[in-house]
C-alpha cells in the first residue's frame, strides 16, 4: 500500500528536522572544541579567547557559534551582523550552511 502525499511529507519533514538538529550539533561541537582549546591555551582569559576566536575561526567554527548561541534564529542574527559588510568566501560558506540549517528547519 502506498502512503498518501501528506503522510510522505510529514515523514520527510520529520527527517529534515532530525538532520538539521544533527547538523546543529555537529557545528556546535566543533565550536565548543575550539573554545575549549583556546580556554586551555589562554588559561581561561575570556577577552583573549574571544579576540583569538574572532581572528582565527574557520567557517565551521563560526557556524557552530551561531548554532550554539542563537539556536532558534542563528541565520537571522548572522544576516543582521553581516549586513552592509563586504563578504569573504568564508562568510559565503557560513551563510550557505546557516540557510540550509535554519530555512529547511522552518519549512519542515
Amino acid at each position: 500500500m502506498e502512503l498518501s502525499w501528506s503522510v510522505n511529507k510529514v515523514f520527510k519533514g520529520g527527517n529534515d528536522m532530525i538532520i538539521n538538529q544533527l547538523m546543529k550539533q555537529k557545528y556546535a561541537d566543533i565550536y565548543k572544541n575550539r573554545i575549549d582549546e583556546l580556554l586551555s591555551k589562554y588559561q581561561g582569559s575570556p577577552d583573549i579567547v574571544s579576540e583569538e576566536f574572532e581572528q582565527t575561526a574557520d567557517f565551521e567554527e563560526v557556524v557552530g557559534y551561531y548554532c550554539t548561541n542563537h539556536p532558534d534564529n542563528g541565520l537571522e542574527v548572522w544576516l543582521a551582523n553581516i549586513k552592509g559588510l563586504t563578504l569573504t568566501h568564508q562568510d559565503d560558506k557560513v551563510t550557505k550552511i546557516l540557510k540550509q540549517i535554519y530555512t529547511e528547519e522552518k519549512e519542515a
